[in-house]
C-alpha cells in the first residue's frame, strides 16, 4: 500500500474519479467495523497476564483486602481515581460506583487487554502505563500535550502490591515512589498503598535469584518516605494470614 500510493498526486486523482453514495460509504464503515471486531490478540503469556491465578493470598486475606478497598472507596468518593498496577482491573471495578472516572493502569498489555474486554462500567478507563517511565509532556516545546501527572490530578490513587516491584525490579527507593504519587494527586488527595514485608513469599521469590541489597526496605522507611513528601497517615490495616498491610495517606502539601 505504501509503495502503491507513495505519490500523493496519484491518490488524489483516484479520489477525484471515485464517487460513493451514502449507502456505499455506510457499507465501507460496516465492513471495517466487522473486520476490526473479529481481530484477536495472539495467544501469549506475559509477566503479569495471569497475576491473579498466581498469588499467595488466603481466602481470608483476599476478602479483607476487598473489603478494605470498598470501605476506602465509600469514605473518599470523588471525581477521579487512579489504580496503579491494576492488572485485570478487579480492584479498579470496586471504585467505579464511587468515582466519576476510574483510570485503571498497568504496564502489561495483555492484562490491560483483559481489563478492557471485561470492563462493564462506562467510567472505567483501562490504559497501559509504566510507572517507571510515565508519559511526558510532548508536542511543540514539550507543552502541546501535557504529561500524565499534569493531566491526572486524581482524588484517590490506589497502589496495591506495587511498591515492592518498583523497589526491587524498578530500582526506585520509597522516597521517589512517594514523590511521584504526590504529583499524581490533587491537593488533599488520598493515596492507598499496600506495604508487603520481606517475609512475604512473593518477595522471597523476587529475591531468590539475586542478592538482597535492599537494606532500607522496611515499614519504617516506607512510612517515613511518605511523611517526607507531605503525606499524613490516616489508617493502617493489617491483612490476616499475610505479611501485608494497607496504608491510607492524605496529601497535605506536594
Amino acid at each position: 500500500m505504501k509503495n502503491q500510493h507513495s505519490d500523493g498526486r496519484d491518490a488524489a486523482n483516484k479520489v477525484k474519479n471515485t464517487n460513493l453514495n451514502r449507502q456505499q460509504m455506510l457499507d465501507v464503515v460496516d465492513s471495517l467495523y466487522s473486520l476490526i471486531k473479529k481481530l484477536q490478540p495472539k495467544a501469549q503469556n506475559t509477566e503479569w497476564g495471569n497475576y491473579y491465578e498466581d498469588t499467595n493470598y488466603s481466602d481470608v486475606a483476599r476478602e479483607a483486602k476487598i473489603q478494605a478497598v470498598k470501605n476506602v472507596a465509600k469514605r473518599y468518593a470523588g471525581n477521579t481515581a487512579l489504580d496503579l498496577g491494576a492488572n485485570n482491573g478487579f480492584f479498579s471495578k470496586l471504585l467505579c460506583d464511587k468515582f466519576q472516572n476510574v483510570i485503571s493502569s498497568d504496564i502489561d498489555h495483555l492484562a490491560v487487554e483483559y481489563n478492557y474486554k471485561s470492563a462493564h462500567a462506562p467510567n472505567l478507563i483501562p490504559i497501559i502505563l509504566d510507572f517507571t517511565n510515565p508519559s511526558s509532556g510532548i508536542g511543540y516545546a514539550g507543552i502541546e500535550r501535557s504529561s500524565f501527572a499534569t493531566r491526572c490530578q486524581a482524588d484517590l490513587v490506589l497502589a496495591l502490591a506495587l511498591c515492592h516491584h518498583l523497589v526491587m525490579t524498578g530500582g526506585l527507593p520509597f522516597v521517589q515512589i512517594a514523590h511521584y504519587l504526590a504529583q499524581l494527586l490533587a491537593q488533599d488527595g488520598i493515596a492507598v498503598v499496600e506495604y508487603i514485608d520481606k517475609e512475604d513469599s512473593q518477595i522471597q521469590r523476587l529475591l531468590a535469584a539475586r542478592d538482597d541489597v535492599f537494606f532500607d526496605y522496611n515499614k519504617e522507611s516506607f512510612l517515613m518516605a511518605f511523611k517526607e513528601n507531605g503525606f499524613e497517615l490516616l489508617e493502617e490495616i493489617a491483612f490476616p494470614e499475610s505479611h501485608r498491610c494497607l496504608c491510607t495517606f492524605r496529601l497535605k502539601h506536594a
